[in-house]
């Protein structure tokens, strides 16, 4: 037998009926119900609810419905929870170290603060997400949908990104450093005071982000799409793969840092009209081809 947690809650259906009758009925224990939804029961070490938190480590909750469940510092930490819907879930805190989230919807649930080390969320949907300072490093995030969310200071570190989607992502000040992100778009995306130091950018999608002061030092750029990126400040010193015309396609400033043998062509260039008048702090605009 198996229950909705968004519909059924923590009773059981005969429950509600008692209930609805006027009788007292039973609330079943939460890791009961838990229990009766394992599909692994190898994977199910302790289910229960200890003290101010619930400790779900380990457990298989494959594909079961947690949307706009309230888990706060929740320990799911080993658990299965592929395909499931976590949908607006507060998971502020949560332990989720080496948990597996295949294709598992996260749309708008908040993540503040969570532990996600290690975790598999390969084509999971966090789109509209709450993830500031959390902790994915060494996370396998290939194909994953942040559309939209917020990852100010997150920690991305190592972390396996190639073909994620961080359309319109909020990045600042995040540790993208080393992180492998071949074949994923940051269009629209702030990414202003990241860390991409050494970072594997091939064929990544750059246009219109904003990169300002963001520190992408030893990084691999082969392929990778500059147009209207904001570089201003940025450290680009020992990239590798990087050509003239990406970088003539980005606005720059004078403190852009280039590798050698690249050229800021600023002489060639156009103030942006919001530009600070201080020389300085001036931002200019792609350089045109002629």
């Amino acid at each position: 037998m198996r229950w909705d947690l968004f519909r059924d809650g923590f009773h059981s259906p005969e429950t509600r009926s008692a209930q609805d009758r006027g009788g007292a009925g039973f609330c079943m224990p939460f890791f009961f119900i838990l229990a009766l939804m394992l599909t692994r029961p190898a994977f199910a070490v302790d289910c229960s609810l200890t003290g101010p938190f619930i400790d779900m480590h380990g457990c298989s909750l494959v594909g079961v419905n947690l949307r706009n469940a309230n888990m706060i510092n929740v320990n799911l930490v080993g658990a299965d929870l592929s395909q499931a819907d976590l949908r607006g879930a507060g998971l502020i805190g949560a332990d989720l170290r080496r948990a597996k989230l295949f294709r598992t919807n996260l749309k708008e649930a908040s993540l503040r603060g969570a532990d996600l080390s290690g975790a598999k969320l390969n084509r999971a949907d966090l789109s509209g997400a709450i993830l500031s300072h959390a902790n994915l490093r060494d996370a396998d995030l290939k194909h994953t949908n942040f559309k939209d969310a917020q990852l100010g200071k997150a920690i991305l570190q190592g972390a396996q990104l190639g073909g994620a989607s961080f359309f319109r992502a909020k990045l600042r000040d995040a540790n993208l450093q080393a992180a492998d992100l071949e074949g994923s778009t940051f269009e629209q995306a702030d990414l202003a005071g990241a860390n991409l130091s050494g970072a594997g950018l091939l064929g990544v999608n750059f246009r219109d982000a904003n990169l300002h002061h963001a520190n992408l030092s030893g990084a691999t750029f082969f392929g990778a799409v500059l147009r209207r990126a904001n570089l201003g400040k940025a450290n680009l010193s020992q990239s590798q793969g990087l050509n003239q015309d990406q970088v003539d396609s980005a606005l720059v400033d004078e403190a852009t840092i280039l590798p050698s043998g690249l050229l800021l062509k600023l002489s060639e260039r156009k103030p942006l009209p919001n530009s600070s008048s201080s020389p300085e702090a001036r931002v200019y605009s792609p350089l045109s081809k002629k």
